[in-house]
């Protein structure tokens, strides 16, 4: 082989092995681990579902919030799915996150068995590391007494481009947009997935409790539960512009009645007095 075909392959063996360097420096940099659990690459179709089994009372409320890193996924609105909710109410508009409630007092849903609470898609925008998760502000039951459940277990699935790859793992709980927001409610969630009452980890169940805000119905204003709703505070804390004209009314016309009765009797008198001198 003559010297000037041996520096050629000798070129084309470096710039093979350069490229064979990079192939898995870019590979990793296209993928994106999820949860620990599951692995997508740029462009795939992302499909989070959480589920909800072992539940000792049918649910008849919910509110709750799934969070994703816009950074690296980006939502479908409208893969939003609910298997027993029917007429949720949600807002998918929100950075980082989207929030649904349902409330059924002639409705309740049977969780006993294993059903979807709530499923959605993403389309990966960008390879790394993050994560899916939620957190339930409210979920009661008992028609009666509106008690929160405390016996359930909570399982999710992640598929990619419709093939499941991550099967029944425990769901993660978020603790820092939802203590951000104050997102505390009535239900108590714990990092094992599982209720307080049907817990195994008796020893080991730690609770995500947060700070608490009050909710109005629309989902679209919140106010701390320490400040007073907007409106008239002077209905709180002193009589109201109509109460004090009622009262001022009634001693008005209470005078008005004192005087004629004066007026009359003085009359009275006066007539006694003449037919007396007659």
């Amino acid at each position: 082989m003559s010297k000037k075909l041996k520096n050629i392959f000798a070129v084309l063996c470096t710039l093979m092995v350069a490229a064979l360097a990079i192939l898995p420096a870019s590979a990793a940099e296209n993928e994106l681990k999820i949860n620990s659990t599951a692995t997508a690459k740029v462009g795939d179709t992302v499909k989070y579902s959480i589920y909800m089994a072992d539940a000792d009372k049918k649910v008849l409320g919910i509110t709750m919030s799934v969070f994703y890193d816009n950074e690296y996924l980006k939502l479908d609105p409208e893969s939003i799915k609910y298997e027993k909710f029917d007429g949720a109410v949600q807002n998918p508009d929100l950075d980082g996150y989207f929030k649904f409630n349902w409330t059924q007092v002639n409705d309740e849903q049977d969780f006993s068995k294993k059903a979807m609470l709530v499923s959605a898609e993403f389309k990966v925008v960008k390879g790394g590391k993050t994560d899916l998760s939620y957190f339930i502000t409210d979920l009661y039951g008992n028609v009666d007494k509106f008690e929160e459940l405390k016996t359930y277990t909570l399982t999710c699935d992640i598929a990619v481009n419709d093939k499941v790859v991550s099967k029944d793992e425990v769901p993660i709980v978020n603790d820092t947009i939802s203590k951000e927001k104050k997102m505390q409610g009535g239900h108590i969630n714990y990092i094992d997935g599982m209720g307080e009452e049907n817990t195994p980890n008796k020893n080991d169940h730690q609770a995500v409790i947060v700070e608490k805000k009050y909710y109005v119905e629309d989902m679209t204003q919140v106010q701390d539960v320490t400040n007073v709703v907007s409106g008239d505070s002077s209905q709180e804390k002193g009589f109201s512009s109509v109460t004090i004209i009622i009262i001022v009314g009634i001693f008005i016309v209470g005078l008005a009645t004192a005087a004629v009765i004066i007026v009359m009797r003085n009359d009275k008198r006066k007539n006694n007095n003449n037919t007396d001198s007659n």
